[in-house]
């Protein structure tokens, strides 16, 4: 009966021991500035890392939705560059008409400094280009 009173008796030692230990451990990972204790500077310095990392995830992901965008915009709106006429294709079989620049083109980022853009009417490709920048055609 004594073994039996030492065993646990041990095993209480040695669990008052593990315990410690994992109090001095969780003390040390969450002390963010080292002075051995958890306090309300160590909570302040985990909340401005965890709204550093928010704002930064956020910043991304706007920067993703953002580009996500103009290339949605790119593709459905077809602005036209001054740089897209020496392309060697551009003029190969399309209708070319001059024309005023609609809302949607005029308000769009994708499509500042365009002279124009590209419809497509039953197959058929249609260059539109706004009545003043025609002057680069000299027409």
């Amino acid at each position: 009966m004594a073994d039996n009173k030492n065993g646990v008796k041990k095993f209480g030692e040695q669990f008052s021991e593990l315990l410690s230990k994992t109090k001095e451990n969780v003390s040390k990972l969450v002390d963010q500035n080292d002075d051995g204790n958890f306090d309300s500077k160590d909570v302040s310095l985990v909340f401005n890392r965890l709204k550093d990392t928010a704002k930064n995830t956020y910043d991304t992901v706007k920067t993703n939705l953002d580009q996500n965008q103009q290339d949605r915009d790119l593709k459905n709106l077809r602005p036209i560059f001054e740089s897209t006429l020496s392309d060697t294709d551009f003029f190969v079989s399309k209708l070319v008409r001059i024309t005023t620049i609609d809302k949607k083109h005029a308000e769009s980022k994708v499509c500042q400094n365009a002279i124009g853009h590209i419809d497509t009417y039953g197959g058929l490709e249609v260059i539109n280009i706004y009545r003043d920048k025609a002057k680069i055609f000299l027409v």
